[in-house]
């Protein structure tokens, strides 16, 4: 469906199978031409999916606005340089669309379960377009120029491609920029990337000078959060899982690495070794279920 054509969706619905009552829940699912309706085992999940459904459900009435302002960005050919390890023009073209629909329709986590309230934030949102345009020319530029400088300063540094930094920085941006970066990012995380590539920087030119007997300290407290990260995520998603509380976790985790190799850059939350403790306990009770 390209438009509201389905009724309201419930928080949940009962269904039967093999004689045994389960719970589901409703996710409005991307599927890019349009979107459609699922059940899905969790509600953490379905708020997930349905978010990605109505970004992609807002653009199509204003699909051409949105594609001419993302075609004239300032400095478009530089943001496709930038972005050309990932993908081409086009698919830069498609998520720029997105965020910038995300930006003007569900800037505020505003409640849309049903067609009155989608039409109603349809009309609010076309009036914030020029300033979701905005917002995200502000972002996008530093973020995607922050990659190409942290990609070159690792392309760009002594170490081997065995060092265990130099496949801890690979592991990292290789984590960072996904090929979907932009929309699976959270918003204020995105607008962190920046921060974080700095301290990539920042810890490469520091072993550039020798000082890889400090690097290597904070490498052995970094290594084990992302390990038990990185092992919990692929289990998860080999499930089809969706944890929020593993979402926090990872994201705490680039603080804490901001922490270590680049304190001078500061931190957008309090981290710690105990807190990310405290957080990896949340991750372990609710991996697997309901939220």
């Amino acid at each position: 469906s390209r438009d509201w054509s389905f009724g309201e969706l419930p928080r949940h619905v009962e269904t039967q199978r093999s004689g045994v009552a389960l719970r589901a829940y409703p996710a409005l699912v991307d599927e890019q031409t349009g979107v459609a309706l699922r059940l899905v085992d969790t509600r953490a999940k379905a708020s997930r999916m349905t978010r990605d459904g109505l970004r992609r459900l807002f653009t199509f009435d204003v699909l051409r606005e949105l594609r001419y302002k993302a075609d004239h960005f300032p400095a478009i050919s530089k943001l496709r340089l930038s972005f050309a390890p990932l993908g081409d023009g086009a698919e830069l073209r498609d998520q720029l669309v997105l965020l910038m629909a995300d930006r003007a329709f569900l800037f505020d986590g505003y409640k849309i379960a049903d067609r009155e309230a989608f039409i109603t934030r349809q009309r609010a949102g076309v009036q914030r377009l020029d300033d979701a345009q905005r917002e995200v020319q502000r972002v996008i530029g530093p973020v995607l120029e922050g990659a190409h400088y942290a990609r070159l300063s690792l392309d760009q540094c002594r170490l081997p491609e065995s060092h265990y930094a130099a496949k801890d920085v690979r592991i990292q941006l290789d984590n960072l920029l996904g090929p979907r970066f932009l929309l699976e990012a959270p918003w204020d995380r995105l607008a962190s990337y920046p921060r974080y590539f700095t301290a990539i920087q920042r810890r490469l030119e520091k072993l550039s000078r020798g000082d890889e007997a400090r690097d290597v300290q904070a490498f052995k407290e970094i290594a084990p959060h992302w390990n038990r990260f990185a092992k919990q995520a692929r289990a998860l998603r080999d499930q089809g899982g969706y944890d929020p509380e593993l979402i926090l976790y990872r994201w705490m985790i680039e603080e804490f690495r901001v922490s270590l190799f680049a304190q001078e850059l500061g931190t957008a939350d309090k981290v710690s070794r105990e807190r990310l403790d405290r957080q990896w306990e949340k991750v372990s009770t609710v991996a697997t279920t309901d939220a």
